[in-house]
């Protein structure tokens, strides 16, 4: 096997390979950049060379392998050995990933497991989006995208909001959420007939795969987002 002395950039099939090597792995999962996370990451992998596999998957791109742990709040850490889970945390702090991996190798205590509080999570909510960057968020995206087509002065639009919130956090990693104001953003609005709001229309792989017009409540709305899960 190869000597990995920086943390391996994987996917859901590549992690398949990863896991059936016999070192004791290190798994990150984030949906984002983090410049201390990182370093700290490459400093485990550098000082435990040929003792423990350092790998980072991007759960935005790749929400099967956040779906197979459970769904924890990002960012987080899966330690693995022999093929066994040995040590699981979310919401990292870069010495979380030190203390995680020091465990994995017989050489601190376990971290505790008790979940992070409020204060260390970083709440997921529906993100903005505009004409300019609808194709690379939305029709370019791996994850399966719900798109809010709403405006200010919509009161059914703002009935729905604190909705789609929940299920931005529910489906963190899995689904996007993301908004678009039909009055800033014209070319969008009418490729998609966004005539009557709120519109929400779900894609996947660049294609439409549903819509729903109105303010629908909750469990409707999780509905249509289950559709591309079911897919």
């Amino acid at each position: 096997m190869p000597i990995f002395d920086t943390p391996i950039t994987s996917d859901e099939n590549n992690l398949q390979k990863i896991l059936q090597q016999k070192l004791p792995i290190i798994l990150y999962l984030h949906n984002r950049a983090d410049t201390d996370l990182d370093k700290m990451l490459s400093t485990v992998a550098r000082d435990y060379v040929d003792k423990l596999l350092v790998v980072r998957v991007d759960v935005s791109q790749h929400p099967q392998v956040h779906a197979r742990y459970q769904n924890p709040p990002l960012p987080a850490i899966i330690t693995l050995k022999n093929g066994g889970l040995q040590s699981q945390g979310a919401a990292m702090q870069p010495a979380d990933i030190k203390a995680h991996a020091d465990y994995v190798l017989g050489l601190g205590p376990k971290p505790k497991s008790a979940p992070p509080s409020n204060a260390q999570q970083t709440p997921v909510k529906p993100t903005t989006v505009s004409d300019s960057s609808f194709k690379r968020e939305v029709l370019q995206s791996k994850t399966p995208v719900l798109v809010d087509f709403w405006a200010p002065w919509c009161g059914p639009c703002r009935t729905i909001a604190p909705s789609l919130e929940t299920l931005a956090a529910k489906y963190a990693g899995q689904v996007k959420i993301v908004k678009l104001n039909v009055d800033d953003n014209p070319k969008s609005s009418s490729q998609y007939q966004a005539m009557s709001i709120p519109l929400l229309i779900l894609f996947k792989d660049g294609k439409l795969v549903n819509r729903l017009v109105g303010a629908h409540p909750l469990p409707a709305i999780e509905r249509l987002i289950q559709t591309a899960l079911k897919a």
